[in-house]
């Protein structure tokens, strides 16, 4: 492997924001790295798409999450990224005109009221379907706020213990979105840290003497090893493990496995929607096997559109064109046929039949949320793992999750060190 250490502190397995992370930590902390990726970029799950609509598309996360105690908050304003509020900007339409206030109210309450009941749940670790309820107009909807657009699994996938400490009210403005892509913060994160692209690592081995990782470009040993890759692509034993993992944590990686949220962006000729602004659409058609819509998210003008759970893989089998149609009809439907007419470009987000991710995010399936933090335990003495599917503090599932994740395993590697 020509212009790498031959024997660095740490090598750091994926350069998704994990592993990004922890590059920086042990830099920061003295430490020699090198991170192993098999893409040809950075960023894993995290990238932002600038060609196919003419502006920046976010492929992967576009939002920052509860952006108080967010480090990707601070991150942005440090790397110079912009930044706008998501102030939670709602057109809610029946029969295609916006409703009356009365009707507002009761779209209001019918997402709060499914948000109340999963969180009384939380400590439960039920199927949220057998607590929330999808009664009257809006509560379908309101399902889906909770299963295929926010966990990108149905309703009776969603575990309720993923949400144990949050009380919160949906529609509280708390997250910020980047107008010029959440991809083209974490490049600039990234940015001159050593990075192998390219390089696949197919297996890890540790000993007492440290740790060697086998690649298909060559092997190159370390002391320590921190692994950044998702669940399914561990459960797949698309790298092999010498010693093999446990029982613990490949029933660990099983339970969770990685949900499907898949991005559709709609670009159209003038302005069909009428809105100056990041605005979220709702009909009550748009239901649990629809789409959410958002009009000119981070101000860009597009239209957004979030497809999950088992709609979003049917579609992603049928390709390209039919998950951009299944985003465009309910708007042609609902608007009329100017939207159409309109329509110029769209893209859509593959990640289920992409092999170096197999999916979107980790979910538990319900019952065993409980064994996520199996996924962060050390394998032996020398071997670490990051990752947001290893994020045990509420942060499971986001790219702070997995920022956080990779200082945790970064900090154990360090103390790991000093103490050898």
């Amino acid at each position: 492997m020509s212009g790498l250490p031959t024997l660095p502190d740490v090598v750091i397995v994926g350069a998704g924001a994990a592993g990004l992370a922890a590059a920086r930590r042990l830099i920061e902390r003295g430490r020699s790295v090198v991170v192993l990726e098999a893409r040809d970029r950075i960023g894993g799950r995290v990238v932002t798409d600038r060609s196919t609509l003419g502006l920046p598309f976010d492929v992967g996360a576009s939002w920052i999450h509860g952006a108080a105690e967010n480090p990707w908050t601070a991150i942005a304003e440090a790397y110079g990224a912009p930044t706008v509020w998501d102030d939670r900007h709602r057109l809610v339409l029946k029969d295609g005109r916006p409703v009356d206030a009365a009707e507002l109210g009761r779209f209001v309450e019918a997402r709060q009221r499914a948000f109340r009941s999963l969180y009384a749940a939380a400590d439960r670790d039920v199927p949220a379907s057998t607590v929330v309820s999808r009664d009257g107009t809006w509560g379908s909807q309101a399902a889906a706020s909770i299963g295929p657009w926010l966990c990108g699994v149905d309703l009776e996938d969603v575990s309720t213990a993923a949400f144990a400490g949050d009380v919160s009210e949906y529609d509280t403005p708390e997250d910020l979105l980047l107008p010029e892509g959440y991809g083209s913060l974490v490049e600039r994160f990234g940015a001159g840290l050593p990075i192998r692209l390219r390089t696949k690592v197919t297996a890890v081995r540790h000993d007492g003497a440290g740790v060697t990782v086998s690649t298909d470009g060559g092997s190159l040993q370390a002391a320590t090893a921190i692994v950044t890759l998702p669940t399914d692509v561990l459960a797949a034993g698309a790298v092999r493990f010498d010693p093999a993992l446990d029982n613990g944590r490949i029933e660990a990686l099983e339970a969770m496995k990685l949900t499907l949220l898949t991005k559709v962006g709609l670009r159209f000729e003038g302005d069909p929607f009428g809105v100056d602004r990041p605005t979220y659409l709702h009909e009550p058609s748009f239901d649990e096997q629809g789409a959410m819509y958002v009009i000119r998210p981070a101000g860009a003008d597009y239209v957004l559109a979030l497809l999950g759970g088992r709609t979003a893989r049917a579609l992603e089998a049928e390709g390209e064109a039919a998950q951009i149609e299944a985003a465009l009809e309910p708007l042609v439907r609902v608007l009329g046929s100017e939207v159409r007419r309109r329509f110029r470009k769209g893209i859509a987000t593959r990640w289920g039949q992409d092999p170096l991710a197999m999916g979107t995010y980790s979910h538990p399936r319900p019952g065993l949320a409980h064994l996520r933090p199996e996924l962060a335990r050390p394998h032996g003495e020398r071997v670490l793992f990051a990752g947001e599917a290893t994020e045990i503090e509420g942060w499971a599932g986001t790219v702070a999750g997995a920022y956080l994740s990779g200082v945790r395993a970064a900090d154990e590697a360090h103390r790991l060190l000093a103490n050898r």
